[in-house]
């Protein structure tokens, strides 16, 4: 039997990205992506429900995360979820679960101030599509 481990998101990115290693390879980087659900409650009103979400990018996906993505940016990403535990300060034990990223889309158009550049002209990509290797 054959297992699945797959996530694909489309939302904004809450803070600027965080990078937390640099290794010979690339970047590892963090960020907070924000999805949100509007729906209607018992009532009729429309209520919103927003999940953040910590996706983790590596290498060549960290560098190219580190270098242009920000704040308030709308990002396609597609990954596998994991989940850490550790015991914190207080002795707690701590859960994350976060998605770590293999495949990442620009969905904000941004020009560049260097050469006015597009995204599209940096991933040398029709579509931005930027993939990490395996």
């Amino acid at each position: 039997m054959s297992f699945i481990n797959q996530t694909t998101l489309i939302g904004n990115v809450g803070k600027e990205p965080e990078v937390k290693a640099v290794t010979d390879k690339g970047k590892f980087v963090r960020i907070s992506l924000a999805t949100t659900q509007k729906y209607r409650n018992a009532q009729g009103e429309i209520q919103t429900d927003t999940q953040w979400h910590t996706v983790y990018f590596s290498n060549g996906l960290g560098k190219t995360v580190a270098e242009y993505v920000h704040k308030g940016d709308k990002l396609y990403v597609q990954g596998v979820l994991r989940t850490h535990t550790w015991d914190d300060s207080n002795g707690s034990k701590r859960y994350e679960v976060a998605v770590y990223a293999q495949e990442m889309l620009f969905l904000t158009p941004k020009k560049f101030k260097q050469n006015n550049q597009t995204l599209a002209d940096v991933a040398d990509s029709p579509d931005s599509r930027m993939t990490e290797a395996a």
